[in-house]
């Protein structure tokens, strides 16, 4: 459990992370009932009109932090992933530790383009 106390005392960060946390993490079942992966363009796509999106469309939306890195990500069922993320977990089973662009594009999602390496 991660506790955020500020200054004065106040727990309402800390609460917010918590519940964050408890969120369920998607499972596998669920994460490919609602997306299909295109490996040609490295597109999640909704199945049904799931996240806001109508089938065929690419799912999710476009995210550029404060240091000018982008990312594709996708909500499903409350929370939010990075799409290359959840990809590795439609392809493997398995939820990656830090997924890699060998290309060095953060939005090529193609399945050639993404490993999963240790975090340094």
């Amino acid at each position: 459990m991660i506790v955020v106390v500020s200054w004065n005392g106040s727990m309402r960060k800390g609460r917010i992370l918590r519940e964050a946390l408890m969120r369920e993490i998607i499972s596998y079942k669920r994460a490919v009932e609602l997306f299909s992966y295109d490996e040609a363009t490295g597109d999640l796509i909704p199945n049904g009109t799931c996240c806001g999106r109508i089938t065929g469309t690419k799912a999710g939306s476009l995210d550029t932090s404060l240091k000018g890195y982008q990312r594709w990500r996708v909500t499903a069922d409350g929370r939010t992933y990075q799409a290359s993320r959840l990809i590795w977990f439609i392809k493997t089973g398995v939820w990656p530790n830090t997924i890699d662009h060998i290309n060095g594009n953060s939005l090529d999602n193609r399945w050639q383009n993404l490993r999963n390496v240790n975090q340094k």
